[in-house]
């Protein structure tokens, strides 16, 4: 009995320097990808943000026992220390959030609901995303994770510039943006020249519809040309 005893202990202490191991090479990693992603916020700045703008309490729970949580985990290898993915948020239910994404993360702790799509509308709007395309983003960060090489490899852009540019949000929000003119529109016919306009007027950045590309997604939205001047929806 002693024998097996004393294998059981080896075997735990051996485990526990193992983990021990592989926690501290984790906290390094978390790091090293930290210092690589950008960061447009002082540690004296983040503090004077928190404390104005969320009274140093938890966006969840209330609690004042906080500690500042990167909506997209640094781990990842995405978001980084700018106040669009930063959040205070109670250590406890930091514990279980710390690398998962988290919107996965609310459903499976059932955080409150309203607090949760409360800060999501937050930080979609310092992102200048509607909370839809945020999450979008959210999961494409968790997609196409990175480490300290890629990061440097990408010149160290924003990762929602890198989303942006790898899924064509521009020219999707431009689409989108016609459809939802020519729906509003009752004769289901617009020129050109004022949706040039319209795009100006409403921040929305304009594509050169000649560009083939650009005719294949108003197509595949079933929107047609009438004399290469006007647009409508195809019935």
């Amino acid at each position: 009995m002693s024998r097996i005893s004393d294998i059981v202990n080896n075997s735990k202490r051996v485990f526990d320097l193992n983990k021990e191991f592989i926690e501290q090479r984790s906290a390094k990693r978390r790091v090293d990808i930290a210092k690589a992603l950008p960061t447009d916020i002082s540690y004296g700045q983040l503090k004077v943000y928190i404390n104005d703008n969320f009274n140093n309490t938890c966006v969840i729970s209330g609690s004042k026992n906080i500690e500042v949580d990167h909506f997209i985990p640094v781990s990842w290898g995405h978001g980084g220390n700018y106040i669009g993915n930063l959040m205070p948020l109670d250590i406890e239910l930091n514990k279980f959030k710390r690398e998962m994404n988290p919107f996965e993360w609310a459903k499976k702790f059932k955080i409150d609901n309203d607090k949760f799509n409360e800060i999501v509308k937050y930080l979609s709007e310092l992102n200048g995303l509607s909370p839809i395309d945020f999450e979008e983003f959210v999961y494409w960060c968790e997609k196409n994770k990175r480490d300290v090489k890629q990061i440097k490899e990408d010149d160290l852009m924003y990762s929602i510039d890198l989303w942006k540019e790898s899924t064509n949000y521009p020219e999707r929000k431009f689409i989108e943006f016609i459809v939802k003119l020519l729906k509003a529109n009752k004769q289901q016919l617009i020129d050109i020249k004022t949706i040039k306009l319209l795009c100006k007027d409403n921040r929305i950045q304009y594509f050169d519809l000649r560009d083939n590309e650009v005719r294949e997604m108003l197509k595949k939205k079933k929107v047609i040309f009438v004399d290469q001047q006007y647009l409508k929806m195809k019935r």
